[in-house]
């Protein structure tokens, strides 16, 4: 048992000093990856028609004709025309139908309630 422990601390006397030079290697060689932020996508990132065209799978000019009744979010700088994801999102989240369920379910909550009848 006494031999054990003297094993013990004699690994840990010659692995300690070799294991903190190691870590300490590793540190400042990367040492880049904890002083800068990692870039991330900014969730308000403007696209350009194009790009928001792909995102949404609709032609450029249905897009313009969505602009020109303004029934599509946009953001217009002279003559360009820019989107922002999250609002792309928003718009395509706010076209989904209801299921005969929800639409069931929200006239209950318009009529008064049923009485039974007694027969």
């Amino acid at each position: 048992m006494e031999n054990q422990n003297t094993i013990e601390s004699l690994l840990r006397e010659l692995l300690t000093p070799i294991i903190e030079n190691a870590v300490e290697n590793v540190l400042t060689r990367n040492k880049y990856l904890f002083q800068q932020p990692v870039p991330t996508q900014s969730l308000s990132e403007m696209w350009d028609i194009k790009q928001a065209s792909e995102y949404i799978h609709l032609t450029v000019p249905t897009i313009y004709g969505h602009v020109q009744r303004s029934t599509i979010p946009n953001y217009k700088k002279g003559k360009r025309l820019y989107f922002k994801k999250e609002d792309l999102d928003k718009w395509i989240g706010e076209g989904r139908r209801l299921t005969i369920k929800e639409i069931e379910d929200s006239v209950q909550d318009y009529l008064p309630p049923r009485r039974k009848r007694k027969y």
